[in-house]
């Protein structure tokens, strides 16, 4: 990312809390920047982090989502709902690299 990417990019983490981070229940939870959240928080979350950007990068933010290998997809679709639904449509996902053909 540019620097002016960064300052439109807002991250969402799904999955199980990782060490550190087990006071947060053993299944699967949404982080967005610094909070923990269920779904029906993410909402709110969003247009929070749309308030704090300057006006002209308000319509261009973009969203990296990264997911643990072990989230259930009916959280994943239903945090893309929520993007849809604020019409934040830009989409990055993230990975851990690896070798695809040694996870079969």
């Amino acid at each position: 990312f540019d620097k002016l990417q960064k300052d439109r990019s807002g991250f969402i983490y799904a999955g199980k809390p990782g060490p550190g981070y087990e006071t947060y229940g053993p299944s699967a939870n949404i982080q967005i920047v610094d909070k923990f959240m269920d779904l029906g928080n993410i909402k709110f979350a969003l247009e929070e982090f749309r308030r704090k950007l300057r006006p002209e990068l308000q319509d261009k933010i973009m969203i990296a989502l990264k997911v643990d290998g072990e989230t259930n997809t009916g959280l994943v679709s239903d945090i893309k709902q929520e993007l849809r639904e604020q019409n934040l449509l830009k989409l990055i996902y993230i990975t851990t690299p690896g070798n695809a053909l040694e996870t079969y």
